[in-house]
């Protein structure tokens, strides 16, 4: 459950915050914020997990936190972050879309770089708005690659990133019930090599049918951008 939920809501996350992060990036016009902000939002993919899981429990430390610290300065009670499971759904969401979604953007990014700009030119001709303009000319331009990425991620929909989700929550037991992927599974990490072969077989095997079953949908709803 957890496995295929958390990597359903990363894809559908991926998708909106990456085109939307795109659209903005496309329309700021100084060069030099344009770079400044591409390297912002790429450093967070370049940190080991094992820096953004310490940095995580600086915000959230039970005691010493930001977060808590500015809670307690407001009246607050503090919050124990690493013992509440009802917390973490959200927790690793922002800290996933925080580090990938920069990242991701640059292939909608890329894509909108090379729109015909007399498209753009006619439409503004005609009074078209800028919202206007990305709900019929950007948007449209980013399908093929929003449905070869999302083909691509629905092979993943039984996999997830061991590092998000065994070094941000320092592998606490209590937050197993929100916390525990199959990668992460507590028989694979103390269990025996034909454990971790079975899964890692049973992962590559689903994700083979998912991308080929989702590819043969797409073909026959849109044949020019189906994958093969």
């Amino acid at each position: 459950r957890n496995t295929v939920l958390y990597a359903l809501d990363f894809l559908v996350l991926n998708l909106i915050l990456g085109v939307a992060m795109a659209l903005l990036l496309y329309h700021l016009r100084s060069r030099v914020m344009l770079k400044t902000y591409h390297t912002i939002i790429l450093l967070p993919r370049f940190l080991s997990i094992v820096i953004v899981s310490f940095m995580v429990y600086a915000i959230l430390s039970p005691s010493y936190g930001v977060l808590n610290q500015i809670i307690s300065a407001f009246g607050g009670a503090k919050i124990q972050w690493y013992s509440e499971p009802k917390y973490w759904p959200v927790i690793l969401t922002i800290v996933h879309c925080w580090q990938i979604v920069g990242s991701g953007c640059l292939y909608y990014y890329a894509a909108l770089v090379a729109v015909d700009e007399s498209l753009l030119e006619a439409a503004t001709i005609d009074g078209a708005t800028t919202m206007q303009k990305c709900w019929h000319i950007l948007i449209p331009s980013l399908i093929p690659i929003m449905v070869i990425l999302t083909i691509l991620g629905i092979g993943g929909l039984f996999s997830g990133d061991m590092g998000l989700f065994y070094q941000v929550p320092k592998n606490q037991g209590i937050l197993y019930e929100t916390t525990d992927i199959i990668n992460t599974y507590r028989a694979l990490l103390g269990g025996t090599l034909e454990k971790s072969a079975a899964v890692g077989l049973f992962q590559s095997l689903v994700g083979l049918v998912l991308v080929v079953g989702t590819n043969q949908i797409v073909r026959k709803v849109s044949p020019e951008n189906s994958m093969f």
